[in-house]
């Protein structure tokens, strides 16, 4: 079984590590939002869990596109942080996709990748 690591400093090093290898521009920005959302939560990354991913998805005013953007960055926190389980999807962009339609017919869904509008 992998060791957890619960130290930031260590954190801090595998997301540096990360941030070297692949697409730099895509990488940096990945990074950038995880380091963001570490900062709205307001603790250390090993005390954050489902709730404030919750949390923050339900207090952000992003389009359904940019918090799918921030799950991705969230996975990545979760997977540097060796968690076993996913975190939460956010609730418009998983919805979006699960149903190819926004919810309510008037509201249109800015993710024209999965959408059908």
């Amino acid at each position: 079984m992998p060791k957890k690591y619960n130290s930031s400093e260590g954190l801090h090093f595998r997301l540096k590590q990360y941030e070297k290898k692949g697409g730099k521009t895509h990488r940096a920005e990945q990074v950038k939002k995880v380091y963001r959302f570490i900062d709205f939560c307001g603790r250390p990354a090993a005390q954050i869990g489902n709730k404030h991913v919750k949390q923050f998805f339900n207090e952000s005013q992003l389009s359904p596109t940019t918090k799918l953007d921030y799950y991705y960055a969230i996975r990545l926190l979760w997977k540097e942080l060796r968690r076993t389980k996913l975190p939460p999807k956010p609730p418009n962009a998983a919805q979006c996709k699960r149903q190819g339609v926004a919810k309510n017919p008037d509201q249109s869904c800015s993710n024209t990748l999965t959408c059908k509008n």
